[in-house]
């Protein structure tokens, strides 16, 4: 039985393709190929073919698609460090607010792309069905995908609001299907990690820094301590992407060899490379390959393929492979952590832009709280029941609010108050209730209701002290 849409061979009974996603009934099988052809002609080596594994009786073994994926399952702990530091870090800070300001998403994202084609169902629908499949294993919404033409390997990720995977045609050209998966896995794990926007303000810092300098007037110092701050970080962000590209392709031979093809630049010569002698050769300069690393903006690649092997024998691959298909399969502990490192990430997203003052939110802190709704959205998808869920809940509140949609912040509220009573966080979910009814609904008796029971159920809280005080001087404020 094969899938009509892509032709992958599946089991007998099967309603849906493990390849393509697409619903299947009773379909045809594909014509034979030629006995020993290899199945992507873009990679001739007889040690490197690139193919997917082949089971006992010599049908592709399905990728496992896990039920869950939450970065920190597999986020690389230099990773972690260095993104955490680099947000408080104001060069960065300061640049990569100036560049997105000013120039915007659509300017930056005219000025990458030029002459670019975009992959798409009906346009280059091999890379894009590849491309599919690595968002479904990484539980990503599919990027756009854009080719460009030029001599040499590469692959990299832009945008903010929208990022998207820009190709370079050689690439596409020289690499098999299965490393094309390591290969957009990667560049969507920089995505699903958020790397995105400090990936953007690195390139126009590399490519653009004297034109930035000349538009906006600021100090050539500023802008190099910045890209040498996102170097540093970026150096880090890309295990962590290694290691994405590792869950999609679930191969890490053909990780390596496509590591390898990388630095070689020459498919013919990658598939006569063997990857061990390769290391081995590397481990002679190891005193200088710290040295070596510096100024560069990815790590070296032998340290990069050792750092795959070892994340591949590592119990968190195993635990990211083995979670099957039902959610259910987790320990409760398992998604209670979970729960809570979305919960984290959304608060750290949130916090920053939506300033305590609701007057103060301002139209720059928009980019925040949409993220941290969108990942909250995502925790209650996945983990209704956890504790987290209900702290998820009044923070969509607390967005809504901070994004002045006024219904919305008032229903959720409300919501959060019915269903969690005893909650921690209802203080400050009544005072917030009371202020979005006082200053977006203009509903001042509503409001004052809403502080006055907060003032007599919770009269020592903060929350409680702040609502007593607007009720003293209540005829000013209204």
């Amino acid at each position: 039985m094969y899938c009509q849409n892509c032709g992958a061979q599946l089991r007998d009974g099967a309603r849906f393709c493990w390849s393509c996603g697409r619903a299947v009934e009773g379909a045809p099988p594909p014509p034979p190929r030629t006995p020993g052809a290899p199945e992507d002609a873009g990679d001739s080596g007889t040690g490197a073919s690139g193919n997917a594994d082949l089971g006992a009786e010599g049908r592709p073994e399905p990728r496992v698609c896990p039920a869950f994926l939450h970065v920190a399952q597999y986020q690389h702990p230099e990773d972690r460090r260095a993104t955490e530091a680099i947000k408080v870090l104001s060069p960065v800070v300061a640049v990569t607010r100036l560049i997105i300001a000013h120039m915007g998403e659509p300017s930056v994202t005219g000025q990458l792309l030029g002459n670019a084609v975009k992959a798409g169902p009906k346009q280059f629908p091999r890379l894009y069905g590849i491309a599919e499949e690595c968002a479904r294993i990484l539980h990503v919404p599919v990027p756009d995908i854009y080719v460009r033409q030029n001599p040499t390997y590469n692959a990299m990720t832009f945008g903010v609001d929208k990022p998207f995977i820009l190709l370079y045609s050689a690439l596409v050209d020289g690499f098999s299907d299965d490393e094309l998966r390591y290969i957009l896995g990667h560049e969507m794990g920089h995505i699903k990690s958020q790397h995105s926007l400090y990936l953007t303000t690195f390139h126009l810092l590399t490519t653009q820094a004297a034109r930035l300098v000349a538009r906006y007037g600021l100090g050539m110092l500023v802008f190099r301590a910045a890209r040498l701050a996102l170097e540093s970080w970026s150096r880090s962000a890309e295990l962590s992407a290694d290691r994405a590209g590792l869950i999609c392709s679930q191969d890490v031979d053909t990780a390596a060899r496509a590591l390898v093809k990388l630095v070689l630049g020459s498919r013919r010569l990658a598939s006569e490379v063997d990857v061990d002698v390769f290391l081995r050769q590397s481990e002679a300069g190891s005193a200088y390959n710290t040295v070596s690393e510096l100024g560069e903006s990815h790590p070296l690649v032998a340290r990069r393929i050792r750092e795959l092997r070892d994340f591949d024998q590592s119990t968190e691959y195993a635990a990211i492979l083995d979670s099957g298909a039902d959610p259910k399969t987790a320990s409760p502990e398992l998604i209670e952590a979970l729960a809570a490192e979305i919960l984290d990430q959304a608060v750290r997203q949130i916090k920053p832009g939506a300033l305590t003052n609701l007057f103060s939110a301002i139209t720059r802190d928009r980019g925040g709280l949409e993220k941290g709704a969108a990942d909250l959205h995502r925790l209650l998808d996945l983990y209704p029941k956890t504790e987290a869920a209900a702290a998820a809940e009044f923070y969509l509140a607390f967005c809504a609010m901070h994004l002045r949609r006024a219904a919305e912040a008032v229903t959720r509220f409300e919501r959060f108050l019915e269903e969690h009573p005893d909650h921690e966080m209802v203080p400050e979910a009544r005072f917030d209730l009371g202020s979005s009814y006082l200053w977006l609904l203009k509903d001042s008796e509503a409001a004052r209701k809403q502080f006055e029971r907060l003032v007599e159920e919770h009269p020592k809280s903060l929350h409680g002290k702040e609502a007593r005080e607007i009720l003293a001087d209540w005829p000013d404020r209204v």
